[in-house]
């Protein structure tokens, strides 16, 4: 029952975000065709880059001359970072609003122990991230293969890579919505969560003397230089990624049972 009300309640946001990077992601496929009939003039262009862009977007280690690799460099970061957006978004806000819209004291009257109230939300963001990343591979699965250019294992690869860094970034909203009220103000720490390891990665990637900086990046784990490349997940980031996750969900739930809930 809370689980279809949650389901229900951002189902909106659901459909909007998966549309608007959905759009993205076709419109992306659908001009390689002609992107790739200028490759000769694109890689005399990319002569003239300096070294730290093309490190910042790994195109000193992928090659545009398939599908893949084009998609790699070109989509792959706006996917990971506006899934990324939507993960961090949902589950900032949805524990939150609770207090900041007033409806905590309607839901605490019922007989309803908080880690099921935890529970159904961070169901309802699992099934939402879920439903996103599937979709999105399910667009470039078809895309991939209406052109002829089809790698399973990379494809898999740079499908799995966005869905982990989602979850990582929802997980540790989660934890921040334990101790701020105003789902806005969640919210706004959330977005600047992602982005602001975004611009984290791209600095470590600038320059060597602050290249430990990647380590504090969610978007290095699924770094898709690597992952291209080596053609597999990096174990250590796996292992960080699940440890984050799981130490950010057990302490929201602590948290969450000994909060006082303003009504």
């Amino acid at each position: 029952m809370l689980l279809k009300k949650e389901l229900k309640d951002n189902l909106k946001s659901f459909i909007i975000w998966t549309s608007i990077i959905i759009a993205f992601v076709v419109m992306m496929i659908a001009v390689y065709p002609s992107f790739s009939n200028d490759m000769d003039a694109i890689n005399e262009m990319m002569k003239n880059f300096p070294e730290g862009m093309l490190k910042a977007f790994n195109m000193d280690k992928i090659a545009f001359d398939t599908a893949i690799g084009y998609f790699a460099t070109e989509g792959y970061m706006f996917v990971a970072i506006l899934g990324g957006c939507f993960a961090s978004i949902t589950a900032g806000s949805i524990i939150s609003k609770e207090e900041s819209d007033g409806t905590s004291e309607f839901l605490l009257s019922k007989p309803i122990a908080r880690n099921k109230i935890v529970t159904s939300k961070i169901l309802t963001v699992l099934i939402y991230i879920t439903g996103l990343n599937l979709a999105i591979s399910l667009i470039t699965l078809i895309g991939f293969n209406v052109i002829n250019e089809f790698n399973f294992t990379k494809w898999l690869l740079i499908s799995v890579g966005p869905l982990l860094l989602c979850l990582t970034f929802a997980s540790i909203s989660f934890l921040i919505s334990c101790f701020i009220i105003k789902s806005r103000k969640v919210m706004t720490i959330s977005l600047a969560l992602v982005l602001g390891t975004y611009m984290l990665n791209i600095v470590a990637k600038l320059t060597d003397t602050l290249s430990f900086l990647k380590y504090l990046s969610p978007f290095e784990y699924v770094d898709t230089g690597y992952l291209i490349v080596e053609e597999t997940l990096p174990f250590k980031y796996i292992i960080i990624m699940i440890v984050i996750i799981t130490v950010c969900i057990t302490l929201t739930y602590r948290l969450y049972n000994k909060k006082d809930i303003e009504i």
